[in-house]
């Protein structure tokens, strides 16, 4: 059974072209752009995702990394939830993504920039670590 990503992020060509890539790569994915967009397809889906990754700059709405805290703390009442890894995305300097990862209590973080080397193998290799796939 494929993994399921759940992806927020503000910008709508990125979502795009990352839900054809993890698609092509055998994911299931799940789209939001938005905190409300995020409870829609988090609540609402068919499947608790195995993995969302959160866009730390969403525009106008909520910081990634604030969403990532706030539910993670409200799934510690979802039994369903505890086993998905809530991981950051950005391109922000390594060091402030590590350091607002560490605040946020994420899993980890994976920098956008490895959706452009060696043909997304750098995301993949992050994506799949996260999942602990081969």
């Amino acid at each position: 059974m494929p993994h399921t990503v759940l992806l927020i992020d503000d910008d709508r060509l990125f979502l795009e072209v990352a839900q054809r890539f993890l698609v092509q790569n055998g994911y299931q994915v799940a789209l939001a752009t938005s905190w409300l967009d995020f409870t829609k397809a988090y609540y609402g889906g068919p499947a608790t995702p195995d993995i969302i990754l959160f866009d730390i700059n969403l525009g106008a709405t909520v910081p990634g990394d604030r969403l990532l805290y706030v539910f993670r703390e409200g799934r510690k009442r979802l039994a369903s939830a505890q086993k998905t890894k809530l991981v950051l995305l950005s391109c922000l300097p390594e060091d402030e993504i590590r350091n607002r990862a560490r605040l946020c209590g994420a899993d980890g973080y994976i920098k956008k920039e490895g959706f452009t080397v060696q043909g997304g193998k750098a995301f993949l290799d992050d994506l799949r670590s996260f999942l602990r796939e081969p």
